[in-house]
């Protein structure tokens, strides 16, 4: 049966995952996507919108936090998940980053502690 991650509040929600949890979102999920250079991405639906944003070793400029925020405000208060490898430091960073900036949008917790997000079979 089919793994998918539902978000329990239906709006306004950001949860940050790690990598390997890519692969649960639902078809339809907003993504955005933080590597380190050399490292690869997962694969993406279809149907996903996805910001693809890489980190070149000393953390993401100016420029990457303005296009994620431009990215959540084209989502008309749809859920957002950023993901990078482990899905604790640069995806909560950005989380927390466009939380305090976008001033619509809350951060439940990493979604692995199941507050906003969990599995469903």
């Amino acid at each position: 049966m089919k793994k998918l991650i539902e978000v329990f509040r239906k709006r306004l929600g950001i949860s940050y995952i790690p990598k390997n949890y890519v692969k649960d979102l639902a078809d339809d999920a907003n993504i955005i996507s933080i590597i380190s250079e050399g490292e690869s991405r997962p694969a993406f639906k279809p149907n996903q919108k996805v910001l693809e944003l890489t980190d070149p070793g000393f953390g993401l400029n100016g420029e990457d936090h303005l296009r994620a925020l431009t990215f959540l405000d084209s989502l008309n208060g749809e859920n957002l998940f950023i993901h990078c490898y482990m899905g604790q430091i640069r995806s909560k960073n950005m989380a927390t980053w466009l939380q305090r900036n976008s001033k619509r949008y809350h951060v439940a917790c990493h979604s692995t502690d199941f507050c906003m997000a969990r599995l469903v079979r």
